[in-house]
């Protein structure tokens, strides 16, 4: 039965590695919109976007270096070219998730769960596109 369980997680290391990576970077960006807006009264969108770039270097370096690390030699060679379209598929993330919060505020939900339902429909979007695109073995 441990075999068993040991080889299913090894299995699904990646995607185990990315909700803990995804999940920090989620707290991260998560606690500084609370802070920002809530405590500081910012605007909802200098307060997403400011917690959203926070989160994105978060993201970025636990998802590049942990999450998708690779043995490889020539995989580090890469990572100017990751870090680029990185960014590209976070800055229109930024755009969706700042749409869809708006939104759903203007329709009467608060700006805190409008930011964490938005977030985990980037997430899945998010995983696929990583891990078959941008920190594939092959760039």
């Amino acid at each position: 039965m441990k075999e068993f369980i040991l080889s299913r997680l090894d299995a699904h290391k990646i995607l185990i590695r990315y909700v803990i990576a995804g999940g920090t970077a989620f707290c991260v960006e998560y606690g500084t919109f609370y802070v920002l807006y809530y405590g500081f009264h910012w605007r909802l969108i200098i307060a997403n976007g400011s917690s959203f770039l926070l989160g994105l270097l978060v993201s970025f370096m636990m998802q590049r270096f942990w999450t998708f690390a690779s043995k490889d030699k020539s995989y580090s060679k890469h990572m100017k070219h990751q870090a680029i379209l990185y960014f590209l598929l976070s800055a229109f993330n930024l755009g969706v998730s700042t749409l869809i919060i708006e939104t759903l505020v203007h329709a009467s939900l608060r700006p805190f769960i409008a930011k964490f339902g938005t977030q985990l429909i980037i997430a899945v979007w998010n995983f696929f596109i990583l891990k078959r695109i941008i920190f594939t073995q092959t760039v």
